[in-house]
């Protein structure tokens, strides 16, 4: 919409286990290297299912692609 790429990053989860979120913001065409962060950021940040999770799949299924 305004010509600004953009994502947002799971980072982790607050203390009563809610989903925190980093929203990166880039220079006008520069998606390559906001992807490249957070694929970066996903690698170092612990991921841990909240202390409310439903799985819509059964146990081992994988979603037909």
């Amino acid at each position: 919409l305004t010509g600004v790429p953009a994502i947002s990053v799971p980072v982790g989860q607050d203390r009563e286990g809610m989903p925190v979120g980093l929203h990166i913001m880039g220079r006008p065409w520069e998606e390559a290297g906001l992807l490249r962060m957070a694929h970066a950021l996903e690698g170092v940040v612990e991921r841990r299912a909240p202390a409310f999770h439903v799985s819509l799949l059964r146990e081992g299924e994988i979603p037909a692609e």
